[in-house]
């Protein structure tokens, strides 16, 4: 190291430090560098050049640095943040003359392979680790359990290569890959250069999404600085001087109309409900008989909840569901997919629809129930079940947040407007007990029903517009577990509607009281 090299460390010594609260004057600075080459103090190193020319900025000499910090009355600092300040990429230990360390991305697992096949051939077959891409290589050391996490990353030469992947960016992972980024983050932060292969449905928003990852308690627009760069087709890795460009603003949203419009009675109810709050929990839940009418009441209710704003539809995983693919109505086709509940809040969507949420994606959702209105399907007429269905009377806080639970249940393939509907509407002032005790969920889910369907039922019965045993036949998957949820014992009878003896009347569906031995 030459001695012009160590008076231009002398501005970025002390920021470092000033970052960490210890300010210096330059010629403090001077003092504290000098213990690199084993000097006491500056006009130690002033006479003796020959010690610099011959110190070599590596790990043995950023330790020095570091407790000549410590001992000088100055804060810890990492050993490889000290090693990074003065060596720079020069200092790196396998492949010095490479692209920066960093975090570099890419959808396929082909670059990542190329790549890697780059960095054998530039590094002579040096070691490379990865958790699962490229793990057939001769050079591959795989990690274990705890992947990017494993404490022996710390220990590696400046400069390894680690391969990760795939992430899948969807919903239920969300959390996850948050860990394991934050982990690849700190890998690039020992100068390490990390190849993340990402899966994702939105492929035009991954650098956005990685960015929002890895924002903590940092402001809006925050970008980690490993981000680097990208991975290309052809394996070469490239270095972007702004990972993360200006997000498009999304433009007037247009709905295609819903098949069948909801009843005057329903769009009342709902209304009612979004009047005490329009940001929550909602549910929108069919019992069909049929697997293609389950978005039927979703549909129905969509262009009521899109008065509030930009609707959105988060992908929960990429698995697929229900045994065979169902194609949602257009209106669902219609909306924006997001990859996650934080990435459709960050674009400022007002109704997400989240099909069946995993338990991580609920949590997403209650994190920001206070800025958009989370939109949710069921398999279920009554509004208990649709609700514990999802969600479980020992979370009070979900009930609190709860606007709407709608269900509904029709007769045919295609909706011909004959149905029975039951309907919870948000209640103002819904607070826990100041006893701390929860709330009762039942009773309240029961008691502020603004539509039964039992009244639909029996009105339906006696007109004879319901063929005899149709509901028992086609619903008999409804089966509300209020009555286990509320202590009271299997097996009680439930309170039959008078159209039950109606000559026309079908078999009386089952309500949250009866057992399932009953159906």
């Amino acid at each position: 190291m030459h001695i012009e090299h160590i008076r231009l460390l002398a501005k970025p010594f002390r920021a470092l430090l000033a970052e960490r609260n210890f300010k210096l004057s330059h010629n403090q600075a001077l003092d504290f560098l000098a213990s690199v080459a084993g000097l006491r103090n500056w006009p130690e190193a002033n006479s003796m050049p020959s010690r610099l020319d011959a110190a070599v900025p590596n790990r043995p000499a950023a330790a020095r640095l570091a407790r000549r910090v410590v001992d000088g009355g100055g804060p810890e600092i990492e050993v490889d943040a000290l090693l990074r300040l003065i060596a720079g990429d020069a200092g790196l230990q396998v492949w010095p003359d490479g692209p920066r360390p960093g975090i570099y991305a890419c959808t396929e697992g082909k670059a990542a392979a190329a790549a890697v096949q780059i960095y054998l051939e530039e590094t002579g077959d040096e070691l490379f680790f990865t958790d699962g891409v490229c793990q057939g290589e001769d050079a591959a050391i795989v990690l274990g359990e705890h992947g990017l996490s494993s404490a022996g990353l710390s220990k590696v030469a400046r400069g390894t290569l680690v391969v990760t992947g795939p992430m899948e960016l969807n919903a239920e992972n969300w959390e996850d890959n948050r860990a394991r980024l934050i982990a690849a983050s700190n890998c690039a932060e020992s100068d390490m250069r990390v190849l993340l292969v990402c899966e994702t449905l939105d492929p035009k928003n991954l650098h956005h999404d990685l960015a929002l990852l890895l924002r903590l308690n940092e402001p809006a627009g925050f970008v980690d600085p490993n981000l680097r760069g990208v991975v290309d087709a052809d394996g070469q890795l490239r270095v972007l001087e702004q990972f993360v460009g200006e997000r498009p603003r999304p433009g007037p949203q247009t709905l295609p109309p819903p098949r069948v419009e909801a009843p005057p009675a329903v769009r009342d109810a709902v209304r009612a409900a979004l009047a005490v709050r329009s940001t929550g929990l909602f549910v929108a839940s069919t019992a069909a008989s049929h697997e293609s009418s389950r978005w039927s009441t979703l549909e129905i209710v969509l262009p009521l909840l899109a008065t509030l704003g930009r609707v959105a539809l988060v992908v929960e995983n990429t698995r697929g569901s229900y045994g065979r693919e169902i194609t949602p109505p257009d209106i669902i086709l219609a909306l924006p997919t997001y990859t996650s509940v934080e990435s459709a809040v960050v674009d400022e969507c007002k109704v997400i629809v989240v099909d069946f949420p995993s338990h991580p994606t609920k949590d997403q959702m209650m994190k920001f129930a206070d800025q958009a209105l989370f939109v949710m399907t069921g398999h279920d007429l009554d509004v208990g079940s649709a609700f514990f269905h999802q969600f479980s009377d020992e979370d009070p806080e979900r009930l609190e947040a709860l606007v709407a639970v709608v269900g509904g249940a029709g007769f045919a393939n295609e909706l011909d407007g004959q149905q029975l509907w039951d309907v919870y509407a948000a209640v103002p002032g819904l607070k826990r007990r100041a006893t701390g005790k929860p709330l009762d969920t039942v009773k309240i889910l029961e008691k502020h029903r603004a539509i039964r369907w039992e009244d639909g039922y029996s009105d339906l019965a006696q007109e004879g517009l319901i063929p005899k045993g149709l509901l028992a036949k086609s619903y008999r998957r409804l089966s509300p577990p209020r009555a286990r949820r509320s202590g009271k014992p299997r097996g009680v009878e439930p309170a039959v509607p008078q159209a039950s003896h109606h000559p026309s009347a079908p078999t009386p569906i089952r309500t949250a009281k009866t057992s399932r031995r009953e159906s």
